[in-house]
């Protein structure tokens, strides 16, 4: 059986639990049903073959994203295309039909252009109640819902986001399998006090402290998290402290702190290590 894991947008320079999800899934599963005597393609977008093949998973990288750039008239014509659902953003269909492939496990934004058998991994559906944080969240409910109505199995990494697929999609839906997302690296997270005094020294922690690491978009709401923590040092005197790392510059946060009180009880780590933030762990 040839079994193709697509990850379109999931890899290159991405440090989200998205990326997190995709590479240890990969690293562990291309393995595994290799060993089951069943051929591996990888999916990927354009510039991220690099980064899979560094993993030296020993199977076949194709590129399958159309670049952005291109003549402006033709991207006109695909943005209408799509629209009338006659182009998809990676048009899979042709590409698993040239590599003839029995199903695909997708990652990430599905691809409701292929029409075969396959699974989908889907982490939230943050669009359909939050639509205020993404400028496509008309567009991004249909194509999820276009895909998971083709999906065989749908795979969730919490027990929310299933209840969330029903809620909002309706209860054809229950097709579902739940996985936690791995942490990644798991073999390393126990330290000597001698490597916590080096790690704290290096970014100026404190004990004890909550650890929140997110990027800056707007959907992470760091906003909030700081107007819940705010009550708990300035009310009821608790003396904890707050680490955040996965970005590296967030005006907006710097004046919350400020507007807030919060001084020399957040600390920006910005992106960090992935054995440093074991370590913080």
């Amino acid at each position: 059986m040839k079994i193709v894991i697509s990850v379109q947008g999931m890899m290159g320079k991405r440090v989200d639990g998205g990326r997190r999800y995709a590479v240890e899934l990969i690293k562990t599963l291309v393995p595994f049903v290799k060993e089951m005597g069943h051929e591996v393609v990888i999916f990927c977008s354009s510039g991220d073959e690099k980064v899979i093949n560094d993993m030296n998973l020993d199977c076949q990288v194709i590129s399958t994203c159309l670049s952005s750039k291109g003549i402006f008239i033709f991207r006109i014509l695909r943005s209408l295309l799509r629209k009338l659902n006659l182009w998809s953003f990676r048009n899979l269909d042709w590409y698993a039909k040239k590599t003839r492939v029995d199903f695909i496990h997708f990652f990430g934004i599905p691809d409701y252009s292929y029409t075969g058998p396959c699974v989908v991994t889907l982490h939230c559906l943050q669009h359909e109640y939050f639509p205020e944080f993404f400028e496509k969240a008309i567009e991004r409910s249909s194509d999820y819902k276009k895909m998971l109505k083709r999906a065989h199995l749908i795979i969730t990494n919490s027990k929310y986001t299933a209840k969330s697929i029903t809620e909002c999609f309706g209860g054809e839906f229950n097709r579902k399998a739940i996985i936690p997302t791995p942490l990644g690296g798991g073999e390393k997270f126990s330290t000597s006090e001698v490597e916590w005094q080096e790690f704290a020294k290096k970014y100026q922690i404190k004990r004890p402290y909550m650890i929140y690491p997110a990027s800056n978009l707007k959907h992470k709401n760091h906003t909030r998290l700081l107007e819940a923590l705010s009550p708990l040092i300035h009310k009821d005197k608790i003396n904890i402290y707050l680490d955040l790392t996965g970005f590296e510059n967030y005006p907006r946060l710097i004046w919350d702190i400020e507007r807030l009180g919060l001084d020399g009880h957040i600390f920006i780590l910005g992106k960090i290590p992935d054995e440093d933030l074991h370590i913080l762990i």
